[in-house]
């Protein structure tokens, strides 16, 4: 497994990912969150990929996660999503789902940053 999930409260996940993903992993793990109890109070979720080595995830795939968790968000209460990753590739591909979730009208503020300091303070803010 190249992620842990770690509940830093009852209302926030960071997720760690680490070493090589694939969309097995990344699928995975979100398969886990929405499974977890905790996910109904969770509010904010961290999803921390800095420490990852390499990445097979293709555009197609990012699509099919935006579907999956568009349809999550419709039964569970709306989150501040922060996705963090200093890989350009990467970041192309989030920003791919971020508007992928926006064209569905998401009601999940998802949004992309270069360090887990800046992703905290943005979910700390109002």
């Amino acid at each position: 497994m190249s992620y842990k999930l770690i509940f830093e409260s009852s209302s926030t996940l960071w997720c760690r990912f680490f070493g090589k993903i694939d969309f097995a992993d990344a699928t995975m793990a979100t398969n886990e969150f929405y499974s977890d109890p905790r996910s109904d109070e969770t509010r904010v979720a961290l999803w921390d990929f800095s420490e990852i080595s390499g990445f097979n995830v293709s555009q197609i795939e990012v699509s099919e996660i935006a579907a999956i968790d568009d349809t999550a968000s419709t039964y569970m209460k709306p989150l501040k999503v922060a996705f963090i990753t200093r890989d350009p590739e990467l970041a192309i591909l989030t920003r791919h789902y971020i508007q992928e979730m926006a064209l569905y009208g998401n009601r999940w503020d998802n949004r992309l940053f270069e360090s887990i300091d800046e992703a905290r303070r943005w979910a700390a803010s109002a």
